[in-house]
């Protein structure tokens, strides 16, 4: 018998033995049973407690086991939308449940590249998702800024029109309270009184009369105050959907555009300005130049060759700049010049003028390496004037004289060549043979209305 049977059954002989003891009591035997019971009670308990940690234990070590070989279910889409950037961040999408033609399908929607793997069509989209991401960022930031320049530029009285000394619009005559704010303008003259409009009826008289002035006291409007006009009628334009809807962007017109440079006009009365003839201005061309650029040798001496070019008579200009042209990396004919019409030279200044300020997008550091002995433009007109009042050999050599500037001027042979490429850009508007000879450059100036090619 083994050694815990052993244990238990002591006892109870011990207690069988005082029971049938011929001289036991009554009283003792109920103390023997008593004696029994709490020891097969301690004894139960005492294997009970031993044994419980044991199985709970083994169970847990069960459990782990279970855990670590049981693999976690990736994530997958209950419901299979379209793979696109707004699902994509709308309903969390997991593109590792998308099949290979979900993820090309969307490549090419996003003009990516649909070769490769599945893991690789999943960088990509994955890259070009957060790029939409940080794109939209930047231009949060930017459409807040234009905002907070257009909030500006309403004036003083946006928030309080009473402070206006006028209460009506000079031409709608609806009160300034009645003004939408989109269509509300208001600035501060000299003598500090505050006037309001609406400001389509101030464009309006923009493109109508040469001199703007106010029309309540017939003072001139500075010419900050146009600009601010001009700057919140086409930041509106660009903000402000239901505007756009109604109204066009103002855009300067003819001699008024023509006689902007660096948005200030070409005439000045302030004598550091060298101002040419008034009755010979293109004969006697002689602008304005940046001094400081004298002191290096080969500026200067570029300088000299570019005046020396202009003394020669104008047919020798033209092959010279051709010649230019080609030593820069380009194949031309002088004649796509030297066969333009009156008409079309016009054509050809105006496109230039637009280029250099507006459709080729260049910035002021941009233009002063092509340009940095001073604008292409600086000096060939000493006032305003109409285009009928030129002769045909005076509009050809003020072409002549631009493209010069564009072409010679540059600090660098890359800005020569990239003051090369807006000239005959211009030349492409102008010239069928340019425009079939250098496509490239035509189709880059050419996206949207030019407003003068019906000149």
């Amino acid at each position: 018998m083994d050694s815990p049977t052993q244990n238990i059954l002591d006892p109870l002989e011990h207690a069988i033995t005082l029971l049938t003891s011929i001289h036991i009591e009554t009283d003792e035997a109920d103390r023997a049973f008593a004696e029994l019971n709490r020891h097969l009670l301690a004894e139960r308990q005492k294997k009970e407690k031993e044994s419980k940690p044991r199985r709970s234990r083994r169970k847990a070590e069960q459990i782990k086991d279970v855990s670590e070989n049981t693999c976690t279910p990736e994530p997958t889409n209950t419901i299979q939308y379209e793979l696109t950037y707004e699902n994509y961040y709308k309903y969390n999408l997991v593109l590792k449940s998308y099949k290979i033609p979900d993820l090309k399908s969307c490549a090419r929607k996003y003009h990516l590249p649909v070769s490769g793997a599945k893991p690789l069509l999943m960088e990509r989209i994955e890259t070009r998702f957060k790029s939409i991401t940080s794109c939209v960022h930047i231009q949060r930031i930017f459409r807040g800024q234009i905002v907070r320049r257009m909030m500006a530029l309403h004036g003083p009285a946006m928030k309080d029109r009473t402070k206006c000394s006028n209460e009506t619009d000079f031409v709608t005559m609806e009160p300034l309270s009645e003004i939408d704010n989109s269509y509300f303008f208001s600035y501060m003259d000299d003598k500090k009184f505050i006037y309001g409009f609406n400001i389509t009826s101030l464009i309006s008289m923009m493109k109508t009369k040469p001199k703007i002035v106010n029309p309540y006291n017939r003072d001139k409007i500075e010419q900050a105050t146009i600009n601010d006009i001009i700057g919140l009628y086409n930041i509106t334009c660009i903000v402000n959907p239901e505007f756009r809807a109604e109204n066009e962007p103002y855009i300067l017109r003819n001699t008024l555009r023509s006689n902007l440079q660096y948005n200030r006009p070409i005439y000045q009365n302030n004598p550091t300005i060298i101002q040419a003839n008034n009755n010979h201005p293109i004969n006697n061309y002689n602008p304005t130049i940046n001094m400081s650029l004298m002191s290096n040798v080969d500026l200067y001496l570029r300088y000299r060759e570019i005046r020396d070019v202009r003394n020669k008579p104008i047919d020798q200009r033209i092959t010279h700049l051709f010649i230019e042209f080609d030593q820069l990396g380009n194949y031309t004919n002088q004649s796509w010049f030297s066969s333009l019409t009156y008409r079309d030279y016009i054509r050809l200044y105006r496109c230039l003028f637009d280029i250099w300020n507006y459709r080729g997008m260049l910035t002021r550091e941009v233009k002063l390496r092509i340009c940095p002995y001073h604008g292409p433009f600086d000096g060939i007109f000493s006032r305003p004037i109409q285009y009928n009042d030129l002769s045909f050999d005076q509009i050809k050599t003020a072409c002549i004289i631009v493209l010069e500037n564009l072409v010679y001027s540059g600090l660098d042979d890359d800005s020569r060549k990239l003051g090369a490429f807006h000239a005959l850009s211009g030349l492409t508007l102008v010239s069928n043979a340019a425009r079939l000879a250098l496509p490239w450059l035509y189709e880059s100036v050419a996206e949207g209305p030019f407003f003068f090619d019906n000149t």
